[in-house]
């Protein structure tokens, strides 16, 4: 398998920093690095009510990605949303219409991966078989103390099993993936994946789901894959329909 097996999608929707899109551009070049021939597609969200503020900077935003798209980027689609999804409707609605491969890479728009070796080639031949049907590239060093209860030993000798479903930037198998957004998620939800995904994954048998983390050394350290941008810089979460 090549990276061409590969879709990522890119979730995206209004920050303080907008209009400037140097927080997607680095997130994209990140991927592009790894993955050069993936195709990319930046979700880009309606503006919620609470946000209205944001509106035309966010506008302008869409704008220079388009542009970005045209003339800059390859391989690069912003599909823009003309109405607030949030994440999850989003997803289900551009894998339903667009993903044609076998694997997805989920990244947030802030959560560029970070320049180290990765074995592209192992996880996309796991998560194609279902082996592991989602693996995260992990945001720190190691898994944090408090989160050791949710890791269930080794899968294999780079793969940690865990019942701890999380949003940071992961590979998994594309009809599986979808098949679980689509049986947690109604067309009237409102919500991040992992907000709701993560409570029914966390009391379920690994063997329910079958996520891992990678661990590049196989030595629990040194795994940090990913990194935060910190896009929402302070800014509250707002309600959400589950």
């Amino acid at each position: 398998m090549n990276s061409s097996d590969v879709t990522v999608l890119v979730s995206s929707s209004p920050i303080l920093s907008h209009a400037s899109t140097h927080i997607v551009e680095e997130t994209v070049a990140s991927i592009r690095a790894h993955l050069p021939e993936s195709p990319i597609y930046i979700m880009c969200d309606g503006v919620r009510e609470e946000q209205l503020y944001l509106k035309n900077a966010y506008k302008e935003y869409v704008k220079e990605l388009i542009k970005k798209m045209l003339f800059t980027w390859s391989g690069v689609i912003v599909y823009p949303f003309p109405e607030f999804q949030h994440q999850a409707v989003m997803t289900i609605k551009v894998m339903d219409e667009f993903v044609k491969t076998p694997l997805i890479l989920f990244v947030e728009h802030d959560t560029p991966l970070v320049d180290r070796p990765v074995d592209w080639e192992m996880l996309m031949t796991i998560t194609n078989a279902g082996i592991s049907n989602h693996i995260r590239l992990h945001y720190d060093e190691s898994i944090h103390p408090d989160h050791q209860h949710m890791m269930c030993g080794k899968l294999t000798e780079n793969l940690i099993k865990t019942v701890q479903w999380h949003q940071r930037p992961h590979i998994a198998n594309a009809d599986w993936y979808l098949r679980v957004l689509m049986d947690a998620f109604s067309p009237e939800s409102r919500t991040f994946i992992e907000d709701k995904v993560y409570s029914p994954v966390s009391v379920a048998p690994w063997e329910s789901y079958q996520l891992t983390v990678y661990d590049p050394d196989a030595t629990g350290f040194n795994m940090k894959r990913s990194r935060d941008l910190n896009g929402r810089a302070g800014e509250s979460k707002y309600s959400m329909i589950f």
